[in-house]
């Protein structure tokens, strides 16, 4: 894949743009003195959003390159043990994760 002039590099580059941005407005748009609060939340979703798109960019564009996921690629239990590693996420942190944002909602 030439990366140069790809869709992914593309949208690696608008996503460090809305990052940015947002991350900007966030730190400069006080809570407590800011007039535009929509605003300030709507910036603070392109920061979120831009982050997300980053973070995938970032595997797509390693992914093709990577010699560890080559390697997991290449081996025929490759993906069996991608499974597994998914399937202890799901059961593991998962319920995990839940369970604190759980906590910080009821216990003020």
């Amino acid at each position: 894949m030439y990366l140069r002039n790809s869709t992914w590099r593309k949208l690696f580059a608008v996503a460090g743009l809305l990052f940015f941005i947002g991350l900007v407005a966030v730190i400069v748009l006080d809570p407590q003195t800011t007039h535009y609060p929509v605003l300030r939340a709507v910036l603070a979703l392109f920061m979120v959003v831009g982050f997300i798109l980053m973070i995938t960019g970032n595997f797509v564009l390693l992914y093709d390159r990577n010699i560890f996921t080559q390697r997991i690629i290449r081996s025929p239990a490759g993906f069996f043990w991608m499974r597994i590693f998914a399937v202890i996420l799901w059961l593991g942190v998962l319920p995990f994760a839940c369970l604190w944002v759980y906590d910080h909602l009821h216990h003020p």
